[in-house]
């Protein structure tokens, strides 16, 4: 029987499906490591696929098909709870770092995780710009070259060569250093 994934097909536009990167049962995948025609569709419908990388819905390989299709998530978030602190996610900023090791831009790897959120989602405030008279939201990252192991959600290990780290946040004006933000 083909794989299908039918909770994209009663989704609304700008809905968003997140942890969606994983090899399981009702994953974005057929059999043969083509991204479904219902999500393709749904994604022409207009719904969201954010990456939600947490304790079961990350695989380094799962990711890589997806991207090499042309599907990139358009948010990029990470699920951090106490199953998830300590390992595999650890943070968002990890979680970013694992699209720089499987060859995404640092670019759009920011982009996902500040300007498509921001304009995904209706705050009702202005979020994602530094225009004047708005607040000062922003982040201040390094990104450092190295030897980083990154590990998914299934426990695969590999080694990147850069990791993005926290140097300050500045909110509504406030600074803050990486050790308060």
């Amino acid at each position: 029987m083909p794989k299908s994934l039918p909770k994209v097909q009663v989704m609304r536009p700008r809905d968003s499906l997140t942890d969606y990167l994983h090899p399981d049962r009702h994953g974005v995948l057929d059999e043969r490591g083509k991204v479904l025609p219902e999500v393709l569709e749904a994604r022409q419908r207009g719904i969201l696929f954010d990456v939600g990388h947490g304790s079961s819905h990350f695989a380094f390989h799962v990711a890589e098909q997806t991207i090499d299709q042309g599907f990139f998530p358009e948010t990029i978030s990470s699920d951090v709870t106490t199953r998830t602190l300590n390992g595999p996610t650890f943070d968002t900023l990890t979680t970013l770092s694992k699209f720089l090791l499987i060859g995404i831009s640092v670019q759009d790897v920011l982009r996902a995780a500040t300007w498509n959120p921001a304009r995904a989602f209706d705050y009702g405030v202005s979020l994602g710009t530094l225009r004047q008279g708005s607040d000062a939201d922003v982040s201040i990252l390094q990104l450092r070259d190295g030897d980083f192991p990154f590990t998914d959600s299934h426990q695969e290990t590999r080694k990147g060569g850069q990791k993005l780290f926290p140097v300050q946040t500045v909110r509504s004006g406030k600074i803050y250093g990486p050790e308060q933000a």
